[in-house]
């Protein structure tokens, strides 16, 4: 990732006609260091300029941005550490191919995470916003589908104003589940939890018509052959498997595993997630049907039975 983004160019969408970087911080002090290199205050202001600070990112952030699109803000609002530990153990031993295209996925799911924190702190709810713009970010990519259309954030460097619409009113009732928490006193240790998470997941809140022109339609034959373009054969044989289990079945692997803690946290909520995409007639993405396919695997060695 450090090697793709340094020749990575972001887009001049301000109008400028400057073109910049985002700059991945793979080790602690590398963005100081390469300033630093820059001798003269003319060089230095010339780099701040490619490289602006607030596109600056590091190995936790990226883990905080995958997670929360990936629906795990519980494991998020475990701080940096625990959710970076988590993040690698979900990767297994299949890295994603980390390309020109995956780290502009990558940063517009920043993009996106920095536009939720400005929202969320203007809305003055006098804390917790960490943990309310990972679940805001969590709960809109459940509804939508992971729907969000990433290369668009990616080629205006922005969210859109509806979108940000719908973060502003969804970011409301998120704010009323974290700060109501069940069965502990502390409001922290409650957005760890992944029944905050199933509570917050369950707020009836539908997309806004005037929000659809912001999503990819993966109705679309043109979309379905980029997918199906894009899929290797294990990977559909691992969807195919994944998807012939019945939703409720998923549902009913959720519930176990949280009874027997046969497996861990976020294994649960990927079950959960799987269950929620098949019982609304979503498409479910390699790598979920990855994750599900070995945790499937993993509940049936403990003694699971599959009806």
């Amino acid at each position: 990732m450090e090697k793709v983004t340094r020749s990575l160019w972001a887009p001049a969408a301000d109008g400028s006609g400057q073109e910049t970087r985002w700059f991945y911080e793979r080790a602690r002090g590398q963005y100081a260091d390469a300033l630093a290199r820059e001798r003269t205050p003319a060089r230095q202001r010339a780099f701040k300029t490619l490289h602006p600070l607030r596109q600056k990112f590091t190995k936790g952030d990226a883990a905080k941005f995958e997670h929360s699109w990936d629906q795990l803000p519980h494991i998020v609002s475990r701080g940096a550490e625990k959710n970076f530990r988590e993040f690698m153990i979900r990767l297994g031993d299949k890295s994603p191919n980390v390309d020109a295209a995956y780290c502009q996925r990558l940063i517009a799911k920043a993009i996106l995470f920095r536009a939720t924190e400005k929202i969320v702190s203007a809305r003055e709810f006098g804390g917790y916003r960490a943990n309310i713009v990972t679940y805001t970010i969590a709960k809109l990519a459940l509804e939508t589908g992971q729907r969000i259309d990433l290369d668009r954030i990616w080629r205006e460097q922005r969210i859109g104003p509806l979108l940000a619409a719908a973060i502003d009113e969804l970011c409301v009732p998120v704010h009323g589940i974290i700060t109501r928490p069940v069965r502990v006193a502390n409001v922290t240790e409650w957005a760890k939890r992944p029944e905050c998470w199933s509570r917050v997941s369950d707020i009836p809140w539908q997309i806004p018509d005037r929000l659809r022109d912001e999503l990819i339609d993966l109705s679309t034959a043109a979309a379905r052959g980029r997918h199906a373009a894009t899929t290797s054969e294990t990977e559909a044989a691992e969807i195919a498997a994944v998807t012939a289990i019945a939703a409720n079945e998923w549902f009913t692997v959720a519930r176990w595993a949280k009874e027997t803690h046969n497996l861990q946290p976020w294994q649960r909520q990927i079950a959960f997630t799987v269950g929620q995409y098949l019982s609304k007639g979503w498409d479910i993405s390699p790598k979920q049907a990855r994750q599900a396919y070995r945790l499937i695997d993993e509940a049936r060695r403990h003694g699971f039975r599959i009806l």
